[in-house]
């Protein structure tokens, strides 16, 4: 986008956090306790910051602090009445 180079103006990140994830559909999602503090909080505050489009990122952990005001955080749970 910063080239002017076509774009669809969005970008899918899968699982950018996430190391390890057991077996399972339901298992919980673990961090791998070797990433230096603050990562997932500096991952979230760089891409707001960093990137002007649409941002998907799945497979994640949550972040740890709350989103910019112009950030719009819609969670997918499966759950009635939280998130989609």
């Amino acid at each position: 986008m910063d080239r002017d180079i076509v774009h669809p103006g969005f970008i899918v990140l899968y699982s950018p956090l996430v190391t390890y994830h057991p077996p399972g559909r339901n298992s919980p999602v673990q961090l791998d306790h070797s990433l230096p503090a603050g990562i997932v909080a500096d991952f979230y505050r760089d891409i707001q910051a960093s990137f002007d489009g649409q941002m998907i990122v799945m497979k994640n952990l949550d972040p740890t602090e709350p989103f910019g005001p112009d950030a719009v955080d819609i969670p997918f749970t499966k759950e009635l009445g939280v998130g989609r």
